[in-house]
């Protein structure tokens, strides 16, 4: 599969070119295990990524090319802006009990944007607090965005 194929957007996000690839996309680039016969990087993990989060509206699994190969990128776009995340069935500080499919911020994939730290930091202050659905405490130490609607949380 070819880069410039019209079921891959490029957009760029912090400074670096991603590759959005549509969910037809991703299957041909996971069959193939490549993308421009540059090898993909951890296809069992984006397979299994894809079945747990590509149901949601704003998680997206974008590509980079890092080391001679195209790394898997997660991101969440709330209100058209992407922050760099890592998914998690995330597990409440208050109460022990996991709340469901979230996105926390994740400081280290924005390792070669030319991002400062504090640039990426001013990013997050965005994102909201979530509370946990079982306890109602505050979940500051993740800063949990929920994936489901909070009436469905």
């Amino acid at each position: 599969m070819n880069a410039d194929d019209p079921r891959i957007r490029r957009e760029l996000i912090h400074n670096q070119v991603v590759l959005l690839p549509t969910p037809t996309a991703w299957a041909e680039i996971l069959k193939d295990g490549s993308l421009e016969r540059i090898p993909l990087a951890l296809p069992e993990w984006v397979a299994g990524w894809l079945r747990e989060y590509a149901r949601f509206d704003a998680a997206h699994l974008g590509l980079v090319q890092w080391r001679n190969r195209w790394s898997p990128l997660p991101l969440l776009c709330l209100d058209s802006y992407y922050y760099r995340v890592h998914f998690e069935n995330v597990i409440c500080e208050h109460c022990g009990k996991r709340c469901g499919p979230s996105a926390t911020p994740d400081s280290v994939s924005y390792a070669g944007t030319g991002l400062t730290t504090a640039e990426v930091w001013a990013q997050f202050k965005n994102l909201p607090v979530r509370s946990c659905p079982h306890c109602s405490g505050m979940l500051r130490r993740r800063q949990t965005v929920w994936l489901v609607s909070e009436d469905a949380a």
